[in-house]
């Protein structure tokens, strides 16, 4: 956003200020913006999960001042939860691959 000229901004805003914030229920009131009378919202657990081992590691770094013995220990647990990530995506892949194969 920050490369955006003064009008394009003034635009994004603009249009978010008319879109109403997103609420969540366990009641189905639909999706107003796709004209649908029922609606559930999802996303992917692999997303999630790295959008909060991200949140963690700007958490750790940015607010806690860590010293070289957490930065390290971070750095190693980032490497291990991305190894998993990616295994479980892997896995995901693989049984999608073989979904389609029977349809």
């Amino acid at each position: 956003m920050k490369d955006q000229n003064p009008e394009d901004k003034k635009i994004f805003k603009d249009l978010r200020g008319r879109l109403p914030k997103s609420y969540y229920s366990r009641d189905n009131i639909g999706h107003m913006g796709l004209k649908v009378d029922y609606y559930s919202h999802i996303t992917s657990p692999l997303r999630r999960f790295s959008d909060i081992l991200n949140m963690h590691c700007l958490n750790t770094c940015y607010f806690q001042r860590p010293t070289d013995y957490q930065l390290k220990k971070l750095e190693q647990e980032v490497i291990k939860t991305c190894e998993y990530i990616n295994m479980q995506s892997n896995s995901i892949d693989e049984y999608l691959s073989k979904v389609k194969k029977k349809n």
